[in-house]
């Protein structure tokens, strides 16, 4: 995922041109296309985990360790999360459902639901989600009956839950959610004491009413009992500036007693479509000390299987593959349905997530149940270069971690410098007119991943110039053209709107340059 280059780049790589005084909605780090996207959403980029455009989760984790302290500088730790009243997508479940209007009391524990119908959950109509009942009036209200253990109900409980659209749900007879006129795909909330109470060891009833406003229908909705595991970098660095350019975002921390320069870079260079399609981001990184003294400093990063899923209950496969030159970790699903999907808020579920890693000395390499990984670094300051071989594939109540470790050594006011790269190979990305489409850079079928990963080292220098120079100009050009706030908001938008679309070449040869939907609701939380 990164090669450490000791200080030789040309020129400072980690000073943006100007200073961008807006404070991003939302700020891009990773933008390769509208499916492999990372936003922060938070003011600062450890706050919270890092986020697709729609709002789903997807763990980036960067650590870096001074002195044998780490610091988090990078995403939130997730804790995995068991499913104990599973939602659909990991198991079907019994229901009592009715689609005429019920008694008023049909919320209740006690309620006698013997006349409705019996059936199995998820509800809905065609389209994008797979249901388990099929669901084709405006309403429906459903019925589950579950078991819980005095055991669970003392660990901290999260309701999931998927609909579209309005929702309202009970618990034993306790309203918990009222959506209004909406519609989420595995939202979570946490159980508040008031709602837990509700709860009960042995039989529970969840109850939920969904009104279908119009087009797709669709409900599902679980219990996830929250894992005890302890985080393994709960020290966050502090950061001391944020800057958005039109194709980098710069970031600068605090930690302990030296200072992290961090720079997510997309090559969104209209005027060079290979380039600007291959499917590869650079996150650089510089350490140097700012007290003076030297500093034993190492740098983590990792990833996890949620970026080449469209739910959390895929079943996935990762590996670790190894070139003269490059670690390449990669995960992707089980099934590969190539563009199996369609409709609004999906997430690729084909294709392969890609973390790649220039070998040296210092540089380790581990793929594995996350919490295992990140507690060998912790206990031996590197990986194993392994690829776990007892990884089930099934990660409903854990978390696989792609990780790399670079051990810089010893850092003066000199400095280190190096960056990583995440990429993704979709194999074909557009169905147009029943024509499965590659992406352009691979639009004849006869290049890798492997084949852009090695470019992308080889051209780094000149793409982190390239990137600078166009940042510099359009800048320049948009605040003659505007003024200086018109120029920021030029340099929020513009990744926004690049990655907002796919480039493909026909099979006449035709160049089509399709977007994907925007946003139109606030992200869900999950």
């Amino acid at each position: 995922m990164f090669t450490t280059l000791g200080g030789c780049l040309a020129g400072n790589i980690y000073q943006p041109r100007m200073k961008n005084e807006l404070r991003a909605p939302a700020y891009p780090l990773v933008t390769v296309d509208p499916y492999t996207s990372g936003w922060s959403f938070s003011n600062n980029l450890y706050d919270e985990t890092i986020k697709h455009w729609t709002g789903k989760k997807q763990q980036l984790i960067g650590v870096i360790t001074v002195d044998n302290k780490a610091y988090r500088f990078m995403g939130e730790e997730q804790v995995p999360m068991k499913p104990i009243v599973p939602m659909a997508a990991y198991k079907p479940w019994d229901a009592a459902y009715t689609f005429e209007t019920p008694a008023n009391d049909w919320m209740k524990s006690n309620f006698n639901d013997a006349a409705w119908k019996k059936g199995k959950g998820s509800f809905g109509s065609e389209g994008r989600l797979k249901f388990q009942t099929s669901w084709t009036t405006s309403d429906v209200w459903v019925r589950r009956e579950f078991v819980l253990t005095q055991a669970s109900l003392s660990k901290e409980l999260i309701l999931e839950y998927s609909h579209d659209d309005n929702l309202e749900l009970y618990i034993n007879g306790t309203k918990v959610i009222d959506t209004g006129n909406a519609c989420q795909s595995n939202a979570i909330l946490k159980l508040s004491p008031q709602f837990k109470s509700a709860l009960k060891a042995g039989k529970n009833v969840i109850a939920a009413h969904c009104k279908n406003t119009g087009g797709e229908a669709f409900l599902d909705f679980g219990i996830l009992e929250k894992r005890t595991d302890a985080q393994c970098f709960p020290r966050i660095a502090k950061q001391i500036s944020a800057n958005v350019m039109p194709t980098q975002t710069f970031y600068k921390f605090q930690c302990g007693g030296v200072q992290l320069d961090l720079v997510f870079t997309a090559p969104l260079l209209m005027d060079n479509l290979d380039l600007m399609s291959r499917p590869v981001n650079y996150i650089s990184y510089q350490v140097k000390s700012i007290d003076k003294a030297k500093h034993n400093v190492a740098i983590y990063f990792d990833a996890s299987p949620e970026w080449a899923q469209d739910n959390v209950y895929q079943p996935v496969q990762s590996k670790m593959q190894q070139t003269d030159n490059l670690y390449m970790l990669s995960s992707g699903t089980k099934e590969q349905k190539v563009l199996g999907k369609k409709g609004d808020d999906v997430h690729i579920d084909w294709g392969y997530l890609y973390l790649a890693a220039k070998k040296n000395s210092n540089v380790t390499a581990s793929v594995g149940v996350s919490g295992k990984v990140k507690r060998s670094l912790i206990a031996n300051a590197k990986l194993d270069n392994k690829c776990d071989a007892s990884l089930s594939g099934d990660l409903t109540d854990k978390m696989e971690a792609l990780a790399i470790s670079d051990n810089l050594r010893t850092v003066d006011s000199k400095g280190a410098s190096g960056y990583v790269m995440l990429a993704y190979d979709d194999l074909y990305s557009i169905q147009y007119f029943n024509d499965n489409l590659r992406p352009y850079w691979n639009r004849n079928g006869n290049k890798t991943i492997a084949d852009e990963l090695q470019l992308a080292v080889k051209e780094y220098d000149s793409v982190m110039a390239k990137c600078a120079a166009f940042d510099e100009k359009l800048m320049k050009d948009a605040t003659a053209a505007g003024g200086k706030k018109y120029a920021e908001l030029c340099a929020l938008a513009y990744r926004q709107a690049i990655s907002a679309h796919k480039l493909v070449e026909s099979n006449n040869g035709d160049l089509l340059f399709l977007s994907k939907e925007n946003l139109a609701t606030a992200p869900s939380e999950r």
